[in-house]
């Protein structure tokens, strides 16, 4: 089975509460089956355990902040209505962003890997202001 895991910081809004984006410190971790995001508690008591499988995945895309490297570099990761897991508290749809002061390599190798799943991938760093899904 290949698995790979990497640290970072998660943006993610819920669908019922868009206006609410929130952040925390996760780990992403990605394998045969798909990937999951999880976390500890965060800001204002956010916890974030999301769970996809490789067909649930829309996209996945490349971020720079503001088009400047050293400032890092995220994924932002579309996915569609996926069913909640025992451990899960609730459906997750839409996308999330993960990165933090990443490099260029990191992102590649997660890029890679979602590709090797049959991911549409985006290669190019889209320029953001911020990290927001």
């Amino acid at each position: 089975m290949d698995a790979r895991s990497w640290a970072g910081s998660v943006i993610w809004s819920n669908e019922d509460e868009p206006l609410l984006v929130r952040t925390v410190t996760a780990e992403l971790r990605l394998d045969d089956q798909g990937g999951r995001v999880l976390s500890d508690v965060g800001l204002f008591g956010s916890r974030l355990d999301i769970r996809f499988g490789w067909a649930e995945v829309k996209k996945v895309e490349r971020l720079r902040f503001c088009g400047i490297p050293i400032l890092g570099e995220a994924l932002r990761i579309t996915l569609t209505k996926n069913t909640p897991t025992a451990n899960q508290r609730g459906v997750f749809g839409g996308a999330f962003t993960f990165g933090g002061l990443m490099r260029k390599r990191t992102t590649a190798q997660m890029l890679d890997f979602a590709e090797s799943k049959g991911v549409k991938v985006q290669r190019k760093a889209l320029f953001a202001f911020s990290y927001d899904p």
